[in-house]
């Protein structure tokens, strides 16, 4: 079974109008598609690296950010990351994956 992240986030798109800030709508419009800004990056980079103090400037960073969006941005990566490392274990001796991008 594979999950369609790129049906997921057609689906994600599709629902937003309205029900979010206009920034925060254009971020995961963006986001879909793979484009991030820096400091979503740094953070995605320093998630991956196991760089402590970086990744916890990294998390100040991201949290900063408006009322709950910097709090949802970090719990995306973090799930996002924990998803793909799950599908990659579980995986590993069949050479396949879960996520279809």
């Amino acid at each position: 079974t594979s999950i369609d992240v790129k049906k997921i986030n057609k689906d994600i798109i599709s629902i937003i109008s309205g029900r979010t800030t206009i920034i925060s709508e254009e971020f995961l419009r963006e986001a879909s598609v793979g484009k991030v800004n820096e400091a979503v990056a740094s953070l995605m980079e320093n998630l991956l690296t196991s760089r402590q103090r970086e990744l916890e400037n990294s998390v100040r960073n991201v949290l900063d950010w408006g009322g709950t969006s910097g709090t949802d941005t970090v719990f995306g990566v973090i799930l996002g990351s924990h998803l793909m490392l799950i599908d990659i274990d579980y995986n590993s001796n069949k050479n396949e994956g879960i996520f279809r991008l």
